[in-house]
């Protein structure tokens, strides 16, 4: 008799451990069609989308019946034919964290986000910004324009934003970004770049500057020689190393025909143009760096609430789980005896 009621106890024990299993994966994880996702206070996260064969990819606005608002990080797969890609409006956001989303889709074209949008905006040209353009977030890698301008608003380029852009060959403006870190990837193409005088930081590792990128032969910096140098961008770095490097303050503007007549008024304009242009761009600098460290914080913020129940769940369903355990080994030790 005592070996029955322990044999039910058993059995009733290893019941509700796969019942409240089964009932926490099919709360939290879901499928439809293509895309596997999660659902965490009414909101769907897509986990997974498998792209294979699309070439028009639209990111759906509802799963489960569930507004769209995040994609995990590298969520798009077999994206190799993929050439556009349509944001709905309730997209929040694309996975992206320190890198540009979409990294390895070397055949997009465009990037179309809804109108709507409140985090997220595209321009006619396919190419990715976060709402204000003050971020480029990404440039198509298989959009076929040879030239591309940024917006004077861009003060941030993420890493990554420029990947195996194979058809780029000249980027005219960077807008007023700070900083570079690899930006600009295996894009081999590439002859020309205009980097801003706002710009004062490259990236830690700056032997990756222009990797990949072959045929640079030209690059415009906005500011002087002095101002390069304290890049300190690597010796040892042949892509910049193979390019001629011009710099906008400290070189002669003038025309050959008007060289004697102007030389000491040009040099007297390029002295007071120096100062100038170094104090207005510290000040705008010091500006984008309050701005920016502002921005980062928020973003952090919003990275670490990103998927508050699953961080959540992660640590109730282990718990759950030993005191169901516990109330299993009791039980056992109670009908032994």
């Amino acid at each position: 008799m005592k070996n029955n009621k322990f044999a039910e106890v058993i059995s009733l024990f290893t019941v509700l451990c796969i019942v409240f299993a089964c009932c926490t994966l099919s709360a939290n994880a879901a499928k439809e069609n293509n895309i596997e996702y999660t659902v965490e206070n009414n909101q769907a996260v897509i986990e997974k989308l498998d792209a294979t064969g699309l070439t028009r990819l639209e990111i759906p606005q509802k799963l489960g019946g569930c507004d769209v608002v995040y994609l995990s990080q590298n969520a798009i797969v077999n994206a190799d034919s993929v050439t556009s890609i349509t944001i709905p409006a309730g997209i929040e956001d694309l996975g992206e964290f320190d890198g540009a989303p979409f990294y390895n889709m070397n055949s997009l074209e465009e990037i179309i986000v809804d109108t709507n949008n409140q985090y997220y905006s595209s321009d006619e040209n396919g190419v990715l910004y976060d709402k204000s353009k003050t971020t480029l977030v990404k440039y198509p890698a298989g959009n076929k324009n040879k030239s591309f301008s940024a917006p004077a608003s861009v003060v941030y380029i993420k890493s990554g934003t420029f990947n195996n852009c194979r058809y780029l060959e000249s980027v005219e403006s960077l807008g007023k970004t700070e900083q570079l870190c690899e930006a600009f990837t295996n894009c081999k193409n590439l002859k020309k770049v205009n980097i801003p005088e706002s710009v004062k930081l490259v990236n830690e590792n700056n032997s990756s500057l222009f990797y990949g990128c072959d045929n640079l032969t030209d690059i415009y910096f906005g500011g002087s020689r002095v101002q390069w140098k304290n890049l300190e961008i690597n010796a040892d770095n042949q892509f910049v190393k193979n390019a001629k490097i011009h710099f906008a303050i400290g070189e002669k503007v003038t025309s050959a025909a008007k060289v004697k007549t102007t030389a000491s008024k040009t040099t007297e304009k390029h002295t007071e143009s120096e100062i100038t242009s170094v104090t207005e761009t510290e000040s705008i600098t010091d500006e984008i760096k309050v701005t920016e460290k502002t921005e980062l914080s928020v973003s952090n913020e919003n990275a670490e609430q990103a998927k508050p129940e699953n961080n959540i769940l992660k640590y109730i369903v282990p718990v759950i789980i030993i005191l169901l355990i516990a109330v299993g080994v009791f039980l056992v030790r109670k009908y032994k005896k």
